[in-house]
């Protein structure tokens, strides 16, 4: 089999998990999945690379892909090899070395709760990107917080002190959300949902009819509406506002 044709050597379950729910996004405000086709993107902190696999089967014209870490732009580097369009950029999220609105796609995808600065990364991206800015990460949930609180205050054999330190950890909210887009000119859509490891909390269990009991309730949580709007993750999609349909 040729490599670009292995997705299972590219991208994990998690990563196709998240990339579903980018592309439900889209199709609710473009009616296709085709919005990558023949654009640049680039994507910030884009790590050892794999999860950039489900971008670069949708044909984009050119793929930027922009780390910090050498180390990670390495792996990058010998993981997307067979991608003759993706170009290699070491730099930091919070001065990207593009002029201001001369790509097409800016993505950030877990990369907010690791920087320093949130929102200067944010305003960075928002420069860069010509059409869309999407952000995936963390989202601020009831359920998360409620789970958390049953850890720590019950102090079950999970790491109490690992889920106390991640109270402090940034996580979008829609304040936030609206007022970047609308210091920046953007319009912005929000699709949150849960994860099926809610951050390895559960994932850690050996027993494979749990593991995959917990999966299909997720799934199944995921397809009611309701329940949604409170998921421990979103992908956001900001459009300026002028490219507005």
């Amino acid at each position: 089999m040729n490599r670009r044709d292995d997705e299972e050597f590219f991208c994990n379950s998690l990563d196709r998990w998240r990339f579903r729910f980018l592309l439900a996004l889209c199709r609710k405000i473009y009616s296709n999945n085709n919005v990558f086709k023949g654009k640049t993107i680039l994507n910030v902190g884009v790590g050892t690379g794999r999860e950039s696999y489900l971008f670069l089967r949708q044909s984009p014209r050119f793929y930027f892909a922009l780390d910090k870490s050498p180390s990670h732009l390495k792996e990058a580097v010998s993981i997307l090899q067979p991608f003759k369009q993706v170009r290699f950029l070491f730099g930091d999220a919070h001065y990207l070395p593009f002029r201001s609105q001369s790509v097409d796609i800016v993505v950030l995808s877990e990369v907010l709760h690791h920087v320093r600065f949130p929102d200067r990364c944010v305003d960075e991206a928002m420069r860069v990107a010509r059409e869309m800015v999407i952000v995936d990460d963390a989202h601020k949930s009831k359920v998360r917080d409620l789970i958390s609180y049953v850890l720590i205050k019950f102090k079950l054999k999970y790491e109490v002190e690992r889920e106390e330190n991640r109270r402090l950890t940034f996580r979008l909210e829609d304040s936030f959300l609206s007022r970047k887009a609308k210091e920046n000119g953007f319009k912005f859509y929000t699709f949150p949902f849960y994860i099926h490891s809610f951050d390895e909390w559960f994932s850690k269990t050996r027993h494979y009819f749990f593991r995959n009991l917990y999966y299909l309730i997720v799934v199944f949580i995921n397809k009611i509406r309701f329940l949604q709007r409170w998921g421990n993750r979103v992908v956001v999609l900001f459009i300026r506002s002028k490219l507005q349909h």
